[in-house]
C-alpha cells in the first residue's frame, strides 16, 4: 500500500458524502505485508462482500452454497454489504482496520480509487495465464485493467438502455422500436405525454438525474470528463452543457419529463415504478433491472428495449455495475482461493445463468453464446450486449468517485433552476479540477 493509504481509507469511510480522496496531515504507517503461511492443512476460508439485492442477492447466495458443496479446498462466506456506496465505505473502513475480506465487489467508477492505493491483487498473476481471463467480454474489461495489469473481473455489469412501452408508441403512431436520436426522443416524448384537466396522466419520458445517464449524453455529444492529460475537468464544455440543457428543456420548456423525484437509487425506483404502472412511456434505466421491468409490465403492456438515442456525434454508452476484485492485503493462500472461487463464479455457465436471472450482461464471450436461444425468446435482453460496440470507459481517475457527487449536485441545481446550466457545470468543473491537482 501507499504510505497514506490507511489514512485515506479511514477518511473515506467516515465521510457521509463519500468524499473519497481526502488526505491527512500525518500519514499512517504502512501495514506489514502478510507473512507467508505454511500450506494449509484444511480448506481455506474466505469472505466475499457483495453489493446487490433482490434476484442478484438470491443468486449469489445460492451460487456460494453450490460452490462450497462442489469441492473441499475453499469455503466462501458471502455477505451483503448494502448498495455500492455503502459497500465502498465499508471496504474503506475494513482496509483502514486491516480487516478487509479476500474478495469484494467494487462499483466500476470506484475502481481507480482502490487501484491507485495498491490494494488490489494482480489477477493476471494469480490466474497464471488461465484461458478464461481472455474470454471476458472486451467491452467490459476497460474498467478492469490498471496500468497494464488486470486487477478485476467483470461480474454484475450493465449498460443503460431505453425502456419502451411499445403499446403506447403504437397508439401514438410512432415506431415501436423507439427513437433513434435526441431530436426523435424529444418528439416522441411530446406525442406520448398525456395531459387531462391540467394534470399529467403519463409522461413521455423519465430519467433519474444521475451521473451515469449524463455520462452517456456527454459521450454522445462528443465530450469528455477530463482532458487528455488528466489535469482538467472538461464536462463543462459545449458537449456537457448541451447534454444537461437537453434535460432542462424536456422538463421546463417541453414539459414532457417530470421533475426527477428522489436521489441516487431511490430516483431509479421512482422511474421504474412510473414505467411499470404505465405513467411513463419511456425511461432510461440499467439493463440490470430488465427482469424487474419485464415482471412489472407483464400483462399490462409489451415492453421493449433500445439503444440510448444518439447525440450529434452518434451512439455512445458508459458501462456500469461492479467488478469483483481480490484484495492483496490478505495472505497469498486466501488470494489464490479467491481466484479459484472467482473463476468458478464467472465461468461461462454461471455467467449465462446470472445474466438470464437478472438482466445483467453475460461477462464472457462463451456465456453470450450460451444465451443465443434465450435472446431469441427475450430479445429485450440482447440490446445491452449489442450496445457494447459503442461502449466508452468511465474516467479512470482516483478522484472520480468523489467527482460523481460533485457533478450530480450540479445536475440537480440546473434541473431545479437554482443555477444556469453553464454556471452549475462551471462551478462543478472548477472543484473537480482542484481535486485532480
Amino acid at each position: 500500500m501507499k504510505k497514506s493509504t490507511l489514512a485515506k481509507f479511514l477518511t473515506a469511510a467516515l465521510s457521509a458524502s463519500l468524499v473519497l480522496t481526502a488526505c491527512t496531515s500525518k500519514p499512517a504507517e504502512t501495514p506489514k505485508e502478510p507473512e507467508k503461511a505454511a500450506a494449509p492443512s484444511g480448506p481455506v476460508s474466505i469472505d466475499f462482500w457483495f453489493a446487490v439485492g433482490g434476484k442478484s442477492q438470491e443468486w449469489i447466495k445460492a451460487a456460494t452454497e453450490k460452490f462450497n458443496a462442489s469441492q473441499k479446498d475453499v469455503i466462501v462466506t458471502s455477505t451483503y454489504q448494502g448498495d455500492y456506496y455503502t459497500n465502498h465505505q465499508k471496504l474503506s473502513t475494513a482496509l483502514a482496520a486491516n480487516s478487509a475480506p479476500a474478495i469484494s465487489m467494487i462499483e466500476v467508477a470506484s475502481m481507480p480509487f482502490f487501484a491507485d492505493n495498491d490494494v488490489l491483487a494482480d489477477i493476471g498473476a494469480l490466474s497464471k495465464g488461465d484461458a478464461q481471463v481472455k474470454d471476458y467480454v472486451p467491452g467490459l474489461m476497460k474498467e478492469a485493467v490498471w496500468k497494464g495489469k488486470t486487477i478485476a473481473v467483470p461480474f454484475n455489469r450493465s449498460v443503460p438502455v431505453l425502456y419502451i412501452n411499445k403499446n403506447a408508441l403504437k397508439d401514438a403512431g410512432l415506431d415501436p422500436n423507439g427513437p433513434k436520436n435526441w431530436d426523435e426522443l424529444r418528439d416522441y416524448a411530446k406525442k406520448l405525454t398525456v395531459v387531462k384537466d391540467g394534470k399529467v396522466e403519463r409522461w413521455g419520458f423519465l430519467t433519474p438525474v444521475d451521473i451515469w445517464f449524463y455520462e452517456a449524453m456527454v459521450f454522445q455529444a462528443g465530450g469528455s470528463f477530463y482532458s487528455a492529460d488528466m489535469k482538467k475537468a472538461t464536462f463543462n464544455d459545449e458537449a456537457g452543457q448541451k447534454a444537461l440543457q437537453f434535460w432542462v428543456d424536456l422538463i421546463h420548456t417541453d414539459k414532457v419529463m417530470e421533475m426527477p423525484q428522489g436521489e441516487k437509487y431511490n430516483a431509479w425506483d421512482v422511474s421504474t415504478k412510473a414505467f411499470t404502472e404505465g405513467k411513463a412511456a419511456m425511461i432510461y434505466s440499467t439493463t440490470g433491472r430488465l427482469q424487474s421491468h419485464l415482471n412489472g409490465s407483464k400483462d399490462k403492456f409489451e415492453m421493449g428495449t433500445a439503444f440510448l438515442p444518439a447525440g450529434s456525434k452518434g451512439y455512445a454508452t458508459p458501462t456500469g455495475g461492479a467488478n469483483v476484485v481480490i484484495l492483496n492485503t490478505v495472505p497469498k493462500e486466501q488470494q489464490q482461493a479467491a481466484w479459484t472461487f472467482l473463476k468458478w463464479l464467472t465461468n461461462p455457465e454461471n455467467a449465462a445463468d446470472f445474466a438470464k436471472t437478472t438482466g445483467y450482461i453475460p461477462v464472457t464471450n462463451s456465456g453470450v453464446k450460451l444465451l443465443e436461444d434465450y435472446y431469441k425468446q427475450v430479445p429485450q435482453a440482447k440490446t445491452a450486449v449489442d450496445q457494447l460496440q459503442y461502449a466508452q470507459p468511465r474516467p479512470q481517475s482516483p478522484s472520480y468517485a468523489e467527482m460523481q457527487e460533485t457533478v450530480m449536485k450540479a445536475l440537480q441545481k440546473a434541473v431545479l433552476k437554482e443555477a444556469s446550466v453553464k454556471d452549475a457545470l462551471d462551478e462543478a468543473a472548477a472543484l473537480a479540477t482542484k481535486n485532480l491537482k
